[in-house]
């Protein structure tokens, strides 16, 4: 699990400062890790209202 804050400004130039969490799944394939899932959310409203498949 990692958590990251992502700043900078939109394609509008609105200000974005958004806390986001990550979790990814891996499983261990001979000598090496393989990515099986990853999963990004935040509970900034704005971006979740233009995100795709989000229940409104």
């Amino acid at each position: 699990m990692t958590t990251y804050r992502v700043t900078g400004t939109d394609k509008q130039g609105q200000a974005i400062d958004n806390r986001t969490l990550e979790t990814a799944l891996l499983r261990r394939a001979a000598d090496a890790f393989r990515i099986v899932h990853i999963h990004w959310s935040t509970n900034d409203p704005k971006f979740n209202a233009q995100a795709p498949g989000v229940q409104r």
